[in-house]
């Protein structure tokens, strides 16, 4: 099983390459909101929720991913490399 850290570390090397620009965000006054915050050249914003195999987010973070997707922002989360490449590449 792959642990949240080595797959965080796994999603930030691909988005990387694909020219984000990523922060691993650390919770100081917004608790729920997702784990990476990526941004792209022409204003593109994307938010990913990195949960172990088999975890899902809690109520909290999916109140904040629904909350931000409906504001137009890309707000997702995913528990394997596969998940996160599926809604990746259907953004």
């Amino acid at each position: 099983m792959v642990g949240e850290s080595k797959l965080q570390k796994k999603i930030i090397a691909r988005l990387k390459a694909d020219g984000w620009d990523v922060n691993k965000r650390i919770s100081m006054s917004h608790n729920g909101w997702a784990d990476l915050e990526c941004l792209k050249a022409g204003g593109i914003f994307m938010e990913i929720e990195v949960k172990d195999k088999g975890k899902y987010p809690t109520d909290l973070q999916i109140y904040w991913i629904d909350k931000h997707t409906k504001m137009g922002f890309k707000s997702f989360w995913c528990d394997s490399f596969d998940m996160f490449i599926e809604k990746y590449l259907s953004i």
